[in-house]
């Protein structure tokens, strides 16, 4: 389990599905992608499933191979 950390203001969040969540924490996430580190500061909310939905500015920033 990653420590959460309180974020300095509630934030509103947009899914995908364009159901709308609030945050008042995020998690330092890191881990290894295309033979880079990443260290990506993750809001977190109430998604249930799926876990984790990464941004768009990150994908168009770091172009990963998805298979």
């Amino acid at each position: 389990r990653l420590p959460l950390k309180p974020l300095s203001k509630t934030t509103k969040i947009q899914n995908a599905d364009r159901l709308i969540n609030h945050a008042n924490n995020y998690v330092n996430i890191e881990f290894m992608t295309d033979g880079q580190n990443q260290n990506i500061k993750a809001t977190v909310t109430g998604l249930g499933q799926p876990q984790l939905i990464l941004g768009t500015s990150w994908l168009q920033r770091i172009n990963p191979d998805i298979d």
